[in-house]
Formats: C-alpha cells, structure tokens, sequence
C-alpha cells in the first residue's frame, strides 16, 4: 500500500453550532430507523481553495468547508447546524496546475467532509433528539473541471490567494528530559 498524493497536513474548526430543534414525536407503533434521514436538500455545502501568494507552482493548498443546513427545513428534522471546517493540504503532483487544483478542491473536500459529518454525529449522539449522520457526498462536480471535461455546475472561480503560514517546531526545552 502507497500513501495518496494528497496528504491532509491540519485541519481547524473556525465555528460549530448546532441547535436541537422542536420536532413531532413519531408514532409509537413507526420503525425508527437508527438516524434521521437527511437529503442533501437538508443542507448546503460551499467550498473555497487557498494558494499560497507568490508561488507559481503550488504544492501547499487551504481548502475551506463550510456546511450548514438550509434555514427552510422540513418539520421533522432534528437539528440546525452550521460548521466551518479549514484544512492545510500538500500534493504530491507535478502535473498541470488546474489537474492539481481539482484534486485538491475534490479529494481534499471529500475528506473535510468526512471530519465534519463524524463530528456531527459525536455531537448529536447524546442530544434529545437522537443522532445524525449527513449522507455521503460525490463532490466531483464541485472541484474545477478538467480541460476536456463537458460544463456542469463545476465551480471554476479563482482560488483565493493565501500567505504562507510558517509551522511552529517545537521547543526542545519542553519535554521534561534534561
């Protein structure tokens, strides 16, 4: 097994809310399924790409998701939510820079996504109205399409311009060995 060309570095959470709301009890005699269904019309996603400023040839990229559910929700789902979750990217891939941009914008998306929707449930699963899972996404069409790709809703704006941020290495006089 190899490791994937793109290699999540860090992510953040910049904001979570999340509110129970007021629903009707279902019937006693109904199934319950083990979470409340939720469409991708429950909920919004936007995605934003982050370079670094003077770099011709990134390798390092800021992808930034948020997700949040719509403010016109249907009577019987649960919770009100909004996430911002920023990720800190490396790919390893010399090709094209928008073969690069996609891959990121997609697969580095795919794996926020990922984060947040666990996080959600974590969140939700001792709340009073039972926990929730957001259903897996294909965010193909989101990510700038490929040269020879036919239109779809792809997002092709300009990734955002950001400035590099320097790691801080650790101290070596914080360990507690002498």
């Amino acid at each position: 097994m190899k490791l994937s060309p793109l290699q999540l570095l860090h992510s953040q959470y910049t904001a979570i809310s999340l509110f129970a709301r007021e629903i009707p009890s279902p019937p006693a005699d109904s199934p319950s399924a083990c979470y409340p269904t939720a469409s991708t019309e429950s909920f919004i996603t936007k995605i934003e790409l982050g370079m670094p400023e003077g770099d011709e040839d990134p390798h390092h990229f800021m992808v930034s998701l948020a997700v949040s559910s719509e403010k016109e929700l249907p009577d019987d789902f649960p919770y009100q939510f909004a996430v911002l979750l920023e990720g800190e990217f490396h790919i390893d891939h010399d090709g094209d820079l928008e073969d690069r941009r996609r891959l990121v914008v997609i697969n580095g998306a795919s794996m926020l996504f990922g984060v947040i929707r666990e996080q959600l449930l974590s969140l939700t699963l001792r709340h009073k109205n039972g926990p929730l899972m957001l259903p897996s996404l294909d965010l193909r069409a989101l990510g700038p399409k490929k040269k020879n790709d036919t239109p779809q809703t792809a997002n092709t704006d300009e990734p955002k311009k950001v400035p590099q941020r320097k790691r801080k290495k650790p101290s070596a006089d914080k360990g507690g060995e002498n």
